[in-house]
C-alpha cells in the first residue's frame, strides 16, 4: 500500500503504536463471516473478535436482516 496516498496525519488509534502504524499501516477494508480483508486484498482470520464483539461473524445476513427488522 502507498502510505503517500493516505493522510494519517490526525488519525490516532489508542492502544497502538502510532509512530509505527503511520510508518506501515495495517488497514481493514471488509469483514464477512470470521475474516477481514486487508487493503491489499488478503484475508485475515479475526482471531480477537470475542475480545471486542461476540462470536458471530461479521456482516452475516440472518443477523443484519434481525437488526432491521427491529430498526424499522
Amino acid at each position: 500500500m502507498d502510505t503517500r496516498v493516505l493522510n494519517l496525519e490526525h488519525y490516532w488509534m489508542p492502544f497502538t503504536d502510532n509512530r509505527r502504524f503511520k510508518a506501515k499501516p495495517k488497514l481493514v477494508t471488509a469483514a464477512k463471516d470470521m475474516y477481514f480483508t486487508t487493503a491489499e486484498g488478503t484475508q485475515v482470520l479475526d482471531g480477537l473478535a470475542t475480545l471486542w464483539c461476540v462470536n458471530a461473524g461479521h456482516s452475516r445476513a440472518r443477523i443484519v436482516e434481525a437488526i432491521r427488522r427491529q430498526a424499522a
